[in-house]
Order: C-alpha cells, then sequence, then structure tokens
C-alpha cells in the first residue's frame, strides 16, 4: 500500500459537491487522497494535520473556481503551504496542479505564483473525463486510462482506437500488440476476481458462467449487473459493463487453448456485452474472444453473448 501516489485534495466549501466527485474519480484509479471530509478524526488539530499532510503528499491537487477564488480563505492558506513546499523542490518538479472548475476563475487572483504554473480545466461537463485524465498522466504517467463511460461510436472511430491503443484484432488490427497486463487473481469472500494493475481495473472471474446467468439479451445484462451491486460481489456495489476500450484491452493473440484472451478468465467465455452503443443504431458492440477474436455490432436482442462486469476500484476492507 505505501506504493500508491499520495495526493492531496484542496477546495473551498462552495466547490464540495465537485471536490466529492474528483476524490470519487481519482480514487476509482487507486490514489491515496488526503480528503478532510474523510481523513480528519474527531479531536485532531485539523490545521496541523492539514500542513503535515501537504507536506506528506506527493501532489497537492487545488480545486480552484470563481465561487472560491474572490475572498480569502482556508484553500489561500492551504495554497500557501503547497507553494512554499514546492519551493524545495528542483525546478520542474510537478507537486501543486490547479485545476479550474469554471471559465470565470482567475488563478493571478489566487496567489502570483499561479501565473507560472500551467492548469487543467474540469468544464464543461464533457470535458471532465479528458481533464481527469490529464491529471493521471501527470501523477501515475505508468499506467493506462481507459474510458469507463459509455458513448456511441462510429466503425471509424472504433478503428481509431484500436490503432490508438495497439489493441490486438483478429479482423481490423492484426498487427496489435495489446497492453503488457498485470493481472492478479484474488478470492474475497468466495467472490473470484481479476485485477489488471496496468489499467487499475477489476474483473469478475467469470461468474456470469458458473451462475445461473449464462447466455443473455443485452437488457438482462442490466438485471445481473443489478444483482451483483445488490449482494456486493467481491465486497463492492459498482460492478458495471465494460466499455469497449476496456473490453478489447483484454483481447490478444490467439493463445495455446484457442481463446483470445489471457487464460487466467474463464476458458468458457466466449463473446461479452458492452456498455457502447453503435452510432445512429441500436446495435450495441460486442467482443468475441473465442471464434472471432473481434469487436462488431450485435443486435440488442441477441443472446448468445455473456457479460464480465468489472468495477473500478475494491473497497477498502476488501484489500485489508
Amino acid at each position: 500500500m505505501n506504493s500508491r501516489i499520495k495526493l492531496f485534495l484542496s477546495y473551498a466549501r462552495e466547490d464540495v459537491g465537485m471536490a466529492k466527485r474528483i476524490y470519487e474519480s481519482l480514487q476509482g484509479y487507486g490514489i491515496d487522497i488526503w480528503f478532510d471530509i474523510y481523513s480528519l478524526e474527531p479531536g485532531q488539530d485539523w490545521w496541523h494535520e492539514i500542513k503535515k499532510a501537504i507536506r506528506n503528499r506527493d501532489y497537492f491537487l487545488a480545486l480552484l473556481s470563481s465561487k472560491s477564488v474572490d475572498h480569502s480563505g482556508y484553500v489561500q492558506k492551504e495554497l500557501a503551504v503547497a507553494l512554499d513546499e514546492l519551493e524545495k523542490y528542483p525546478q520542474g518538479k510537478i507537486f501543486v496542479l490547479p485545476i479550474r472548475l469554471d471559465e470565470k476563475c482567475e488563478l493571478i487572483k489566487v496567489h502570483g505564483k499561479l501565473h507560472d504554473l500551467q492548469w487543467v480545466d474540469l468544464f464543461p461537463d464533457n470535458a471532465y473525463e479528458e481533464g481527469i485524465r490529464r491529471i493521471l498522466k501527470v501523477i501515475d504517467p505508468n499506467k493506462f486510462r481507459l474510458r469507463r463511460t459509455p458513448c456511441e461510436l462510429t466503425e471509424e472511430e472504433v478503428s481509431a482506437m484500436l490503432e490508438k491503443y495497439k489493441f490486438f484484432d483478429n479482423l481490423k488490427y492484426l498487427t496489435g500488440k495489446g497492453l503488457p497486463h498485470q493481472f492478479k487473481n484474488l478470492e474475497i469472500g468466495g467472490d473470484k476476481i481479476i485485477i489488471d494493475e496496468t489499467t487499475c481495473l477489476i474483473w469478475e472471474q467469470n461468474r456470469s458462467i458458473l451462475m445461473k446467468h449464462k447466455l443473455m439479451t443485452y437488457k438482462n445484462t442490466q438485471n445481473y449487473i443489478e444483482e451483483l451491486n445488490q449482494r456486493g460481489y467481491a465486497g463492492n456495489h459498482n460492478w458495471r459493463l465494460p466499455t469497449l476500450e476496456e473490453a478489447m484491452s483484454l483481447m490478444v493473440p490467439k493463445n495455446k487453448e484457442g481463446f483470445y484472451i489471457n487464460p487466467l478468465f474463464d476458458m468458457t467465455l466466449q463473446a461479452i456485452w458492452t456498455s457502447d452503443h453503435v452510432k445512429d443504431s441500436p446495435l450495441v458492440w460486442g467482443v468475441n474472444f473465442r471464434d472471432v477474436g473481434s469487436c462488431y455490432p450485435v443486435s440488442p436482442v441477441a443472446n448468445f453473448m455473456f457479460v464480465c462486469a468489472v468495477c473500478s476500484s475494491l473497497s477498502s476492507d476488501a484489500l485489508s
């Protein structure tokens, strides 16, 4: 656990809603985040603990908005401590990351030294995920950050995605090598999962085949995911269908068993649903790991597809 990236999350009370959203997003990638709501204990000298936490973190994330910069407050005090800490680092070392939450936010009003630091914008809402990716690229550059929000994709966009990540596809991108996965098996409360430390994703191994749910239509996948979360499979309640990017990250050249997936996964797994739809079409993107070794559009009423659920983080109790 000591190898996890450690981050301090600074925010004004006016922006607590966005702070919680960012906290949940980054925690899902395995980042150790100091967030006063969850990190301060009753009776602690809060200012002493804040200063200590800032000095013991790898990065300081400053959430700034037009609501919070127009008046003095603890954001400015925390930022002053962080900028003093930054002076101790060699030139070029990144420690303070200014994050703008709206267009009217002027960083120079907060602190003059921010004028020299590049910032990240987390607005408008459709730019939020790209902003999170930019933050992660700085604080943990050795991990692959795949899209987790469902979307609609054209054939051309899928081809571009395969080329971008060099994903292997037996029909569309034969020269792809795939990702250098770091898979690890884990069993929690009798529930089997596979952790991929390269993408920070957790996969079920494959419960939909072992349980009563086997082949299912796309509509039935929603009931299955809901059942997983209600049960708290492997101690988690945030299971979902993978995006096409996430599902295709598992694709490899055919192995000895004749499958296009790592043998750590259940070898009866054939084809799985994703959360992505075909643009301007009722069809859903599916991934075949057995006969085809490729991704393709599938009718949502098809009944020859399986589910391999994924989530982005494990509960602290599960990891202890």
